[in-house]
């Protein structure tokens, strides 16, 4: 099994308060940017989770590229009660 280099870049509305990225329960350290690189290992079955927090219409949107392209739909978290929480998950395996 190979590592590949995976783009993570998310993009808040300006209602959002916070927003959490996970892989397979890692939450991403997105200190100060909007975009981080992971390395992760090719051909393994990888959960993500994203999570939002702001008011009603609080929105995040999460890309996953690789040099290759895109390695999943973008995820989007949008806040649509006014509980203040709100999540997206899916499943990616990312080929060599």
């Amino acid at each position: 099994m190979a590592k590949t280099l995976v783009k993570v870049t998310r993009k808040d509305n300006k209602l959002v308060k916070r927003t959490l990225v996970l892989i397979d329960n890692r939450v991403l350290p997105f200190e100060n940017s909007d975009e981080i690189n992971v390395y992760i290992w090719s051909g393994t079955k990888y959960e993500v989770t994203v999570y939002c927090e702001g008011p009603k219409g609080a929105s995040t949107t999460v890309s996953f590229d690789k040099s290759g392209g895109q390695v999943i739909a973008p995820r989007v978290a949008e806040v649509e009660t006014h509980y203040g929480v709100t999540h997206s998950s899916d499943e990616f395996t990312v080929a060599a």
